[in-house]
């Protein structure tokens, strides 16, 4: 069972995030996004964030399945 605690890359090796995917998922998850029920809109996180509700669909996804990749999946597996 991989512990996700504990990263099995080096620093180096996780995920690299852009600095603006980075920074639309921490806005989500600040903004209560994931929640259920979600504390806040899509629409209203990219007001926040100052892009249209597009980009912060695309940032979030591109940096969900980034992380996803990198963190969870095996290398051989991508």
């Amino acid at each position: 069972m991989l512990n996700l605690f504990e990263p099995r890359f080096p620093r180096q090796e996780r995920a690299q995030l852009t600095a603006a995917q980075r920074d639309a998922l921490v806005a989500a998850v600040e903004h209560g996004y994931y929640r259920i029920p979600r504390d806040i809109a899509l629409e209203d996180l990219a007001d926040s964030l100052g892009i249209s509700r597009q980009a912060a669909s695309e940032r979030l996804r591109r940096g969900i399945e980034q992380l996803v990749t990198t963190v969870l999946i095996e290398p051989e597996n991508v």
